[in-house]
Order: C-alpha cells, then structure tokens, then sequence
C-alpha cells in the first residue's frame, strides 16, 4: 500500500492522556508519544497575558476579564497550572510542531510577535474560527500559514453545505489550508480540497474506525485526543 503521509497532532497536547488539557504536562505527553504537532489554544486576560486555554473561562472565572495572577490562582485550586502562551512556546520550541488555534481577534500582533520570538515560519501554523483574525493576520505577515476553521451550526443540510463547500470562505481569508469537523467532510470532500490546493485536517478524531477513515482518504493531519492510537494506526499503515 502506498506509504501515508498523514500527520497526527495532539488535540491541546494529549488531552486524553492526561488530567488536563492545555498544559505544559499535556504537550510533554504529546512529544513523549511522537505526535508530528500539539494544537492548542489562546486567549488573553485583562491584564493583556497571553495564556493556554480553550475555555473562556478557568473555573467561574472569566479570562478576558481578569487578571493572569488571579486565573492562576483558580487553576491551582483545581488542580493544574495555567500556562501562559510565552511559557508554551519556549517549552515546545524546538521538541514538536505547534498548531496555534487564536479564540478571539484582537491581539493577533501581540502575539504574533512572541511567535516570531521563539519560532521561525515553518514550525507553527495559525487557526481560526475567526476570519476577522485570518484576515489580521495575513495583513500583519502574508507569509503565516493559516488554517479556517469550519462547524456546521446544526444536523441541517443548509448549514452543513457552507462547511462542505468551503471554497469562497477560504479565498475570502486568504487561509492556507482548512479545518471541518469531521462529520461535515461529505461528497468526496478530501479529494475536492486537494484538488483547489487545499491541505485537509479534521477535527476531532477520536474514534479508531474514524482514524482508519480520514488515514485511506489520505488527509493532509488529524486532529485528535488519542495521539498514541492515531500514530499506531498509521505505522500500521505505512507497512
């Protein structure tokens, strides 16, 4: 069979492996298994800290309106350490590719600046939701490498097609590269993607059978929980 060329990155570092997601013990499990990547998210407090979380809020507190000091101090009460985005990117620099999620627009400068501090353009990617902040950030450096990132809002075919056919959004934004939940990823999807020139990475695979899937339609990444399995899957594969 013809060797895969799939990447596997760690959904917030191993998530599944360890008690917390998005910390510095989840992206040392993610190098310690051999993910390709650790995608992972940002968001900023009140007193402008960039910091690793996916939720708005840590604990009943939340991030944009309170200070880094103050989170931190929650966080230990529930049993990890909140890190901050500078602390992430001088830890992984140089161990493991970083798949960047930004949660909001607004601070795409700043942090793209400390992103340059520690990586050059080819150990990071940058992905969104958001495409006010795509468009920022193509502005900023046109060079980034950028990923949409694409859901359907519900099970109804009107919003699955936008996530289906997701051509005009990416040109649109200038994004390099897409990112569908997995589940919206119909009508030859993978090869229609790579036909416009469009690397694929669906999220979030965590089932076996699901990995096995997107590994024989040949995706460029997958994005998931369980890099351990995913990364099996695929030597299965490339034998």
């Amino acid at each position: 069979m013809k060797k895969m060329h799939t990447l596997i990155f760690a959904h917030r570092g191993a998530s599944g492996l360890v008690p917390f997601e998005n910390t510095i013990d989840a992206f040392q499990k993610a190098i310690e298994v051999g993910a390709d990547g650790i995608e992972l998210d940002i968001r900023k407090t009140a007193d402008n800290v960039i910091v690793v979380n996916h939720n708005p809020t840590v604990g009943d507190m939340t991030i944009c309106d309170h200070t880094f000091e103050e989170l931190q101090a929650m966080a230990k009460q529930i049993g990890f350490t909140l890190a901050t985005f500078e602390e992430t990117l001088a830890f992984c620099k140089g161990k493991i590719f970083l798949d960047i999620e930004f949660k909001e627009a607004g601070y795409e400068a700043q942090a793209l600046d400390l992103i340059k501090k520690y990586l050059t353009l080819d150990e990071f990617y940058i992905r969104s939701f958001n495409k006010d902040c795509l468009k920022a950030l193509k502005q900023i450096d046109e060079k980034v490498f950028t990923i949409l990132l694409m859901c359907p809002k519900s099970k109804k075919f009107r919003s699955i097609k936008p996530v289906a056919y997701p051509k005009d959004q990416l040109i649109e934004v200038g994004a390099n590269g897409v990112s569908p939940y997995q589940k919206a990823m119909l009508f030859g999807y993978t090869r229609r993607m790579h036909k416009l020139g469009y690397p694929v990475s669906p999220w979030t695979v965590n089932e076996e059978k699901d990995m096995e899937k997107w590994l024989k339609k040949g995706v460029d990444c997958i994005i998931t929980n369980y890099p351990d399995k995913a990364l099996a899957l695929r030597k299965k594969y490339e034998k």
